[in-house]
Formats: C-alpha cells, sequence, structure tokens
C-alpha cells in the first residue's frame, strides 16, 4: 500500500470503495463482526443472498456423519 495515500480514507468517486456496513460496534464488541449488513467491493453492492452456499448446486460437497473423523 506504499503510495496509495492518495487512494484511501475517504469514499468519493475514483477512490478505491470496499466497505463493510455493520450493524454494531465491532470495536467495543468483537460478536458486532457477525452482523454485517451491506458490502461494496470495488465500488459495487454485493448480493449477498447469491452467496449463499446451497448443498444441491454444489457438486462437490459431501457431507459426514458425526463420528465419522475418530479414530
Amino acid at each position: 500500500m506504499i503510495g496509495a495515500a492518495s487512494d484511501w480514507g475517504t469514499l468519493e468517486p475514483g477512490k478505491i470503495a470496499n466497505v463493510l456496513i455493520i450493524a454494531g460496534r465491532p470495536d467495543k464488541n468483537i460478536s458486532d463482526t457477525r452482523k454485517i449488513e451491506t458490502v461494496i467491493q470495488s465500488g459495487k453492492l454485493v448480493d449477498r443472498e447469491k452467496l449463499k452456499f446451497d448443498v444441491k448446486k454444489d457438486p462437490g460437497f459431501r457431507t459426514f456423519s458425526p463420528g465419522a473423523w475418530k479414530n
């Protein structure tokens, strides 16, 4: 990030815009990091519903029964 100071620190046209909007104060309560309201990546709103894992759509997913990892 050396030499990138002019690209960081404010939200305005032409600057990098990766933003998390959190419902809470993660600086005071670390569990608030789970309360993500909005994600903006490279200046575009991320549709978080499309990112949710769906077992039926992931052919590489396998489930294991409890105790399957026991020696």
